[in-house]
This record gives structure tokens, C-alpha cells and sequence, in this order.
């Protein structure tokens, strides 16, 4: 199981990475000031992925199953009404809840004796990295590749002057602001998974 979260995790990240540069490029974006806070929260999450799988690590399969499991799964529960009528949410909160929700969901319906508070945090944590990941990888390759969920956000802060396609690309940058938030809230429970798990790997063997 852990070499399947390990693949899934990192399969996002170079997902993510590679909306992320798509988005970037010129004349869109700016590659100078974005690309080393986008490459420092992807290795972020790449070390998070890593650290927990590893040999050793203290995080058990059940914390794997259910923290990734519940992550998916309301990543997804938030993916399938934007698919049905799109253009995507021009708010983040939805998504801050799926991610928050999924962390509380799966601490607490994670098995095993209720004393064992460290496999909870791990399933919890887990899952709202998982979910975070995914919902804005989700969000970038929608905006990137599919250009009836980029929302015409933009207002009277695009002149009508403009070009369509000048007009849909500042409308992919006003879409993705919102999910910047659950990005980096998503690399907290990364690094805060990642320090748990370095933390307690010397103290006790891998749980079952």
C-alpha cells in the first residue's frame, strides 16, 4: 500500500507541476517570480509522500488506506458537480471545507485503538494533504486545458478592447487565485505530516 500512495502522490505532484509550468509560460505568466514558490511547495509535497511511505516509517497501513482513501474520495465528492455544470467555484471555500472535512473524517474513523492518537493525525493529516493536492491539480488542468470551466471573473478589470484569447488568459489567472489558498494549506498538513512522521520514526516500529 505504501508504494501505491507514494506513486499516486508523486503521479499528482508532476501533474500539478506540469499544469502549474503550462500556465506560466509566455506571454501568460511571469516564469521568473512564480516558479520558485510553486517549485518549493511541489517538493514540499513530494517529501511529505516520500517520508511517509518510507521504510520505517511510523505510519501504519491502515493510517495509509484511510488518510489517502478518505482524501480522494472528497476530492472527488467536490470534483463531480464542477464536471456536471462548470465553469469552476469563483470562491475556494467549497474546497477549503473538502479538505478540511477529510481531515477530521479520517482521523476520526480511523481504526484501531482510540489511544493510538499518532495513527489518527497520520490518517488525518494525510488526507487533507491528499485532498488538497488533488483538488488543485484538478482545478489547473481544468483552467489549463478545458477552457469552458475557466469562469469570466474578470469584469470590468479586463477592458472589452481586449482579445478573446487575452481575455481567457487573464480570467485563467483570477480562476486560480482563489485555490492558491488550499494549495498552501494543503502543504502545511505536508510538512506538518512530514515532521510527525520523521519525529516518531526512531521511537517505534511500523503499525499494522
Amino acid at each position: 500500500m505504501s508504494r501505491t500512495v507514494r506513486a499516486g502522490g508523486l503521479l499528482l505532484v508532476g501533474a500539478l507541476a506540469l499544469f502549474v509550468l503550462h500556465g506560466l509560460l509566455p506571454p501568460a505568466g511571469n516564469l521568473a517570480e512564480k516558479v520558485p514558490v510553486y517549485a518549493t511547495v511541489l517538493v514540499l509535497y513530494a517529501i511529505a509522500f516520500l517520508t511517509m511511505t518510507a521504510s520505517g516509517s511510523a505510519i501504519g497501513t491502515r493510517a495509509l488506506v484511510v488518510g489517502a482513501g478518505t482524501g480522494c474520495a472528497a476530492a472527488l465528492l467536490w470534483l463531480l458537480p464542477v464536471l456536471v455544470r462548470p465553469p469552476l467555484p469563483t470562491s475556494g471555500g467549497w474546497a477549503t471545507m473538502a479538505v478540511v472535512t477529510a481531515a477530521i473524517v479520517a482521523a476520526a474513523v480511523s481504526p484501531g485503538p482510540v489511544e493510538r492518537l499518532d495513527q489518527r493525525l497520520f490518517a488525518g493529516l494525510c488526507a487533507g494533504t491528499v485532498a488538497a493536492l488533488q483538488i488543485v491539480a484538478s482545478v489547473y488542468g481544468l483552467i489549463q486545458y478545458l477552457p469552458r470551466w475557466v469562469p469570466d471573473i474578470g469584469g470590468r478589470a479586463i477592458p472589452p478592447t481586449v482579445s478573446a484569447a487575452d481575455r481567457l488568459a487573464s480570467n485563467r489567472g483570477y480562476a486560480e487565485d482563489p485555490y492558491v489558498a488550499v494549495l498552501f494549506l494543503g502543504c502545511l498538513l505536508a510538512v506538518a505530516l512530514t515532521v510527525a512522521a520523521i519525529a516518531t520514526r526512531q521511537r517505534r516500529p511500523a503499525v499494522p
